[in-house]
């Protein structure tokens, strides 16, 4: 799905292994929830629940995670084939886990001013003790981690 140059190395809770071994970034698959939370939340919603949930953890750049949805296909499926892998999933016995609870769950109509306050705060007042111990004492964080500027075409 990834192609054969993977960027990044890939280990799961099987002990099944993909990707070089002297790459920069190693992601580690935890435990079965983490397919679980992607097949049944694909897209980016499926990984971030399973990363903040401990069942995906990342050592290296979180950025060579991220840019492998460029290399990913976009599946274009019909709705039924969409219901034909719903019961595919359901007959294996793979049921809906609940959002981590460091998810937020503003109440209301979307976008309104009221929700999307709620949202911020839950997601971005913390302490600048926080940030400090996240990014380190000058509050941006080391070069490796800042944000790249998109590959060329």
């Amino acid at each position: 799905m990834v192609g054969e140059d993977l960027p990044l190395a890939l280990e799961a809770y099987d002990g099944s292994r993909i990707g070089p071994e002297d790459a920069r970034t190693r992601v580690y698959v935890r435990s079965p929830d983490a397919l679980r939370r992607m097949v049944l939340a694909p897209g980016e919603l499926g990984l971030a629940r399973a990363y903040v949930a401990g069942d995906i953890e990342v050592e290296g750049d979180i950025f060579d995670v991220l840019e492998l949805r460029d290399r990913m296909p976009s599946p274009k499926l019909s709705p039924t084939q969409w219901a034909m892998a719903a019961r595919l999933v359901a007959s294996a016995g793979m049921k809906r886990l609940p959002p981590p609870p460091e998810e937020a769950h503003p109440r209301g109509r979307l976008h309104t001013r009221g929700r999307d306050a709620e949202a911020v705060t839950h997601h971005y007042d913390v302490s600048n003790r926080f940030y400090r111990l996240v990014l380190g004492p000058s509050m941006t964080g080391p070069p490796s981690r800042r944000r790249r500027p998109p590959r060329p075409s």
